[in-house]
This record gives structure tokens, sequence and C-alpha cells, in this order.
């Protein structure tokens, strides 16, 4: 991809080219990611067997980070957003960015990657203001 575009300025006789910076327009995540230092796995990893602890839906997506805190009203409760699927996510209007980053942390959950309890005790998250 170019990410400038090539103008041509005229210098009395001669021309020359003059580069000048397009900056695209691109929508940055203010929530951390999660970073996998201190989480043990799971082994038998859940699978489908997986519990879901009494969260709200607002505070799961805050915990997973991503920036996907801002789509907690696109779903009707935590329940919802294990069994949707990509195409159910895309039709309420998730973004792909966020819709592949909740798909991921939801698998990792159901293979014991990552566990609730890693969740619940992440510190990143008190820093960012509500």
């Amino acid at each position: 991809m170019i990410r400038s575009l090539v103008q041509i300025a005229k210098k009395s006789d001669t021309q020359s080219l003059v580069f000048t910076q397009v900056y695209f327009k691109t929508q940055y995540i203010r929530q951390p990611k999660l970073k996998f230092r201190t989480c043990v796995p799971i082994y038998p990893p859940p699978g489908l067997n997986l519990e879901i602890p009494d969260w709200d839906k607002e505070l799961f997506l805050k915990r997973i980070g991503g920036g996907t805190s801002e789509y907690a009203d696109k779903f009707d409760n935590l329940q919802e957003i294990f069994t949707s699927t990509s195409k159910q996510m895309a039709d309420k209007g998730v973004p792909p960015k966020a819709r592949k980053y909740i798909l991921s942390m939801k698998e990792q959950l159901r293979r014991g990657v990552v566990t609730f309890e890693y969740l619940s005790r992440r510190t990143c998250l008190e820093q960012l203001k509500d």
C-alpha cells in the first residue's frame, strides 16, 4: 500500500517530485489486549462444557479488553456472546477486528489457555477511565 502521494511541482524549468504524507483514518484500540505472562493453562481443557461465570456482558467484554466493551449493547447476555457465530455478530454490526478478537478469546477459554480467574485479576484495566 502506498503511503504517500506523488505530486509534480514546477520549479522554474525543471520538474521535481514532491512526496506528501497521507494518513489513513484508523480506529485505534484504547483497551489493552491480553498478555499471557502469568496464566496457567487448565488440563484437561473444558471444551464445550465451559462453565460461564455469573458476570454481565459489559464486565466480560471489559475484562478481555481489545476495545470490545464498546459493543456490549449489541448482545443481550453473556450466554449470547458464547453461542453466537461470526456471521451473527456481523449481522449485529460488530466490526471484524472486534469480532475476531471476541471469537479468539472465546476459543482460548474453551481450550483452557485463558481462565476466567485470570480475567478477574487483571490489574491493567483499573487504570482505564470508565
